[in-house]
C-alpha cells in the first residue's frame, strides 16, 4: 500500500512538473486578447525579447501585465519604446515598477523623447505626474516644450542652479523668444553668453527682442 502511494505522489510530481514546463515555454507569438494575458500569467517570468515582441506588436495591455506582475525587469531599451509607440498607461506602469527615467540610449536621456514642440501631452502628463524632479524641465527646455515647460513651472518644480543659464541656450539658438521669456521669469539668468550666441546662429527674433530690452 506503501508503495502505491509513494507511486501515486510521484506521477502528481511529474505531471505538475510537466504543466509548469509547459507553461514556461509556451509561444506567445500566435496568442492575443485573454489566451495571451492567461499564457503571460502562467509564466514564471518572460525575456526581455518576449517583451520586445509584444511591444513591436502593440500588445500594450499584455506588456502591462508583465510589468505589473515583475515577469521581467525593465530596461532602458523597453522603457524606450514604450515612450515612443506606447500608451500614456504603459508609461504609468513602466515608471511604478522601477524604470529609470533619466537613464540613456545612445547617449540620449530616455525623457527627451517624450517632449518636443510637437509632443503627445498625454504622455509628459503621466510623466509629470509620476516623477518629479526638476531635471524634467531641463529636458522640456532643451525639447523647446512650451507647453510641458509651462505644465511644470505651474506644478512647482526650479530651474536647478547649475543650469539656470545653460537651459537658454536651446531657446536662443531656436529663436523661441517667449520660451526665453519664461524661462527668465523662473529663475534663468540671461548672460553676454547668449547674447554671443543669438548673433552666431543669427536667430533674429532674439537679437530684436534683445534691442527691446
Amino acid at each position: 500500500m506503501k508503495r502505491k502511494w509513494m507511486l501515486v505522489a510521484l506521477g502528481v510530481v511529474v505531471l505538475l512538473g510537466l504543466y509548469v514546463w509547459n507553461s514556461s515555454t509556451v509561444d506567445l507569438t500566435p496568442l492575443e486578447g485573454d489566451e495571451l494575458q492567461e499564457a503571460i500569467a502562467s509564466k514564471r517570468d518572460l525575456t526581455v525579447e518576449d517583451i520586445h515582441q509584444l511591444q513591436q506588436r502593440g500588445e500594450w495591455e499584455a506588456v502591462e501585465l508583465a510589468i505589473q506582475s515583475e515577469k521581467v525587469k525593465p530596461t532602458p531599451e523597453l522603457f524606450l519604446e514604450a515612450l515612443q509607440y506606447g500608451t500614456s498607461e504603459v508609461i504609468r506602469t513602466y515608471l511604478a515598477h522601477e524604470a529609470d527615467p533619466f537613464a540613456e540610449v545612445n547617449g540620449e536621456p530616455l525623457m527627451a523623447r517624450v517632449y518636443g514642440e510637437n509632443a503627445d501631452a498625454a504622455k509628459w502628463n503621466v510623466v509629470h505626474e509620476e516623477v518629479h524632479d526638476d531635471r524634467l524641465l531641463v529636458l522640456a527646455a532643451d525639447a523647446l516644450d512650451l507647453n510641458a515647460v509651462t505644465s511644470l513651472l505651474d506644478a512647482g518644480a526650479v530651474i536647478p542652479v547649475q543650469a539656470k543659464e545653460s537651459i537658454l541656450y536651446q531657446a536662443v539658438r531656436h529663436n523661441h523668444v517667449v520660451l526665453i521669456e519664461r524661462l527668465i521669469a523662473n529663475g534663468a539668468l540671461w548672460t553676454s553668453a547668449h547674447e554671443q550666441l543669438a548673433r552666431e546662429f543669427r536667430s533674429d527674433a532674439v537679437l530684436n527682442w534683445m534691442k527691446q530690452r
